[in-house]
C-alpha cells in the first residue's frame, strides 16, 4: 500500500477553489488530557491565591518627629511590624504616609506603626 492507502482517511477542506488543501485533524484525546490539566493548573493557581495569607497590618499608628538624619530604615527598625522584614515595613511606611522621595525631612511629621497585629487582635471585644 502506498501513499493514497495512507492518506486515504484524511479528509481535506479548502476554503476557495484553487487554493491547497489541508488537512483536518480529529479532537484526540491528547487534546482533551491537554485543555484538563490547563484547567486544573489555572484552576489551582486561583485558589491558591485566594488563599493566600493577607499582609500584616499594624494595631495602629502614631506620628513621630523625624529627628537629625533619620531615616525611614531607622524607623522601620525602631517601630517594627511582626511578621514583615524592615524593608516591607519601609514600604508600609512609606505606602500609608505618601512618601514619594526616599529621605525624610527634620522635623517632618511621619506616622509609625504602633503595636503588633496580634495585640491588636488580643484587643478586641
Amino acid at each position: 500500500m502506498g501513499y493514497s492507502a495512507c492518506t486515504a482517511n484524511v479528509r481535506l477542506r479548502s476554503s476557495q477553489t484553487g487554493r491547497r488543501a489541508r488537512p483536518v485533524r480529529a479532537i484526540g484525546i491528547t487534546d482533551i488530557t491537554l485543555v484538563s490539566v490547563c484547567g486544573a493548573v489555572l484552576l489551582l493557581a486561583l485558589l491558591g491565591a485566594a488563599a493566600a495569607p493577607t499582609r500584616p497590618e499594624p494595631a495602629g499608628w502614631k506620628p513621630v518627629l523625624v529627628s537629625e538624619q533619620a531615616t525611614l530604615w531607622d524607623l522601620a527598625r525602631q517601630h517594627p511590624i511582626s511578621d514583615l522584614t524592615t524593608a516591607e515595613t519601609v514600604a508600609m511606611i512609606r505606602t500609608h504616609n505618601d512618601l514619594t522621595e526616599p529621605s525624610l525631612v527634620i522635623g517632618q511629621r511621619v506616622e509609625v506603626p504602633s503595636g503588633s497585629p496580634s495585640t491588636a487582635l488580643a484587643a478586641r471585644p
